[in-house]
């Protein structure tokens, strides 16, 4: 079974949680799908939002929806 991350803070530092998130994910060793943060998220050049993560403002309803086995909090 592959693990279900969730990142609360996917901006600013959590950025650098997005960008090890996605080594992982192109290695079939995660699956990214819950980002959350009260400013818009956008992709970066080597931290993508992956196409099955969903981007949340509420951290309570992000893990309502994705249900993640894990989750990073970078505040």
């Amino acid at each position: 079974m592959t693990p279900r991350m969730a990142l609360v803070g996917a901006n600013g530092y959590g950025v650098a949680h997005r960008r090890a998130a996605e080594t992982l994910r192109q290695e079939g060793a995660l699956r990214l799908v819950g980002l959350c943060d009260l400013a818009p998220v956008r992709d970066e050049p080597d931290a993508p939002v992956p196409p099955e993560a969903r981007v949340f403002t509420d951290y309570r309803e992000m893990l309502a929806a994705t249900r993640p086995d894990l989750v990073v909090v970078a505040t």
